[in-house]
């Protein structure tokens, strides 16, 4: 008889940058945390001491490597970081760099060159949680990333139950996914009880 596959998987939203700050579409744009996204990141790191962790991965931008930088040097054992370059956020083409109202205004309803489709982009969370089950098997990870792609996932997950669109993931949030019994659930998502502690 196969063994039931399971894993545990919080997923973490990267701590503020400057351009969440001004609402702006961040997409792959390559940009820094902030100062308050450092405190949100190790606040995540203090908050996350109480699990035994196998391992970080990452997105490949700066402000999710900081973050999750910041999480492993809070934890209680050392716990090592890996890039994961599906973990990226979706790609937002000339949307990049503008606020929503800005978009709307300069797009209305219009189709956006260079965004990824959201159709690739349920693509790309299954074969990413796919392969983080056939990977780390019996674990407990997580996943630092971005809020398109929280929001797809959990999403995708939930069978549609929670509509994308409704989701929201703050900053420095944490969203729980575990696999088993032949199948992926949500604990929670959009935590941030841990970002007004005071460790």
């Amino acid at each position: 008889m196969q063994k039931d596959k399971q894993l545990l998987i919080w997923l973490i939203r990267h701590g503020e940058t400057e351009w969440n700050k001004l609402k702006k579409v961040q997409g792959r744009q390559d940009i820094e945390l902030n100062e308050t996204g450092i405190a949100q990141a190790n606040a995540v790191g203090k908050y996350a001491q109480n699990v035994d962790w196998d391992a970080i991965v990452t997105s490949p931008l700066k402000r999710t490597v900081k973050t999750a930088e910041c999480i492993a040097a809070n934890l209680n054992k050392p716990v090592p970081v890996y890039i994961e370059d599906d973990l990226i956020e979706r790609h937002y083409g000339k949307a990049a760099g503008l606020t929503y109202e800005e978009r709307l205004a300069i797009f209305k309803n219009q189709s956006i060159e260079g965004m990824e489709e959201l159709v690739d982009l349920e693509k790309r969370a299954w074969r990413l949680l796919d392969r983080l089950l056939n990977q780390w098997q019996g674990k407990r990870i997580m996943a630092v990333t971005h809020g398109g792609l929280i929001k797809t996932i959990l999403s995708a997950v939930s069978k549609n139950t929670l509509k994308r669109d409704d989701i929201f993931v703050g900053n420095g949030s944490i969203s729980s996914i575990h696999y088993s019994n032949n199948d992926w659930h949500i604990d929670l998502y959009n935590e941030t009880d841990h970002l007004t502690k005071d460790y």
